[in-house]
């Protein structure tokens, strides 16, 4: 038995037929987890997590609890374990995410096999994401690379933590809402029809849609793909009327390893055709469905 954690996905390894997986990130409700065909092997995603925040976990394998006793664990209300993804340190906090996006070809998936990239995801079917975008009428957010959504039932805030000399952005993932509306209230310093700052009193993500400060601008429904070879990940998402978009991502410690990070990344993306993303393209092929 063995347990493997990345950002994108929980793993159980074991002989079952039926593997769930509760813990603190699904409100404790059982969810299915998928046998990668051929394999003893169980996957889950996960959605993005606080890592400055500890979580709890367990897992359903034929109908009963358990949990892996060489990973770590903590004592519940009924005297049991859980498993414990643990709260990470400053400096496992501090990892940078290099990353670019680019258009995807459509004979992406055999460059993908040639190359040496492994579906990760190992699903019959695709993981499925639903996305509403939100943003003010003047698009304040956008401007400034900010990207605001609701992806299955959380909000999710991401933005730019930096611009190295090569070219890639540096980018940091929210789910915190505190920090998202403290984000909003700098952001967004429009007024409503009374001529009172948000900041004053809008204090949770609700207030800014309620007012109409904030308004849905896209709704995407995507299939995603995982893969992995070594240390570098690619995500393929391609939307519901088949506009693909890839990101490249490596995580690096330093900053100072971030132009080697962009180089390899430029040097995948001309090995797999990727083509780098025109940001202006790529939001009028977003809103342009939902517009019509």
């Amino acid at each position: 038995m063995e347990l493997i954690m990345n950002t994108r996905a929980i793993y159980w390894k074991g002989n079952a037929k039926d593997v769930k997986i509760s813990g603190t990130f699904t409100n404790w409700k059982s969810k299915d987890m998928k046998n990668i065909s051929g394999t003893d092997s169980w996957i889950s995603p996960v959605p993005f997590l606080s890592e400055d925040e500890e979580h709890e976990y367990k897992f359903l394998v034929d109908g009963n609890w358990i949990h892996d006793p060489d990973k770590p664990t903590k004592p519940n209300s009924l005297g049991t374990l859980n498993n414990v993804i643990e709260r990470k340190t400053p400096s496992e906090v501090s990892m940078i995410e290099v990353e670019r996006k680019f258009n995807v070809p459509d004979c992406y998936e055999s460059l993908m096999e040639r190359h040496g990239f492994k579906n990760m995801m190992g699903f019959e079917r695709d993981e499925e994401l639903c996305d509403i975008y939100y943003d003010s009428d003047r698009y304040d957010l956008m401007k400034e690379d900010y990207w605001l959504r609701w992806r299955n039932g959380d909000w999710e805030l991401k933005y730019p933590v930096g611009v190295h000399p090569t070219g890639s952005t540096l980018y940091h993932e929210t789910s915190n809402v505190r920090d998202i509306v403290s984000k909003l209230q700098i952001l967004i310093p429009q007024k409503n029809n009374q001529s009172v700052r948000n900041s004053t009193i809008f204090n949770n993500i609700g207030d800014f849609i309620c007012n109409q400060i904030l308004h849905k601008f896209a709704e995407l429904k995507t299939k995603r793909r995982h893969y992995q070879k070594d240390n570098v990940n690619i995500v393929v998402d391609e939307t519901n009327w088949g506009y693909k978009v890839g990101e490249i991502e490596m995580v690096v410690k330093e900053k100072s390893e971030v132009p080697e990070a962009s180089k390899k990344i430029d040097s995948i993306a001309r090995q797999l055709n990727f083509k780098k993303l025109n940001l202006t393209f790529a939001a009028s092929k977003i809103t342009s469905p939902i517009e019509n």
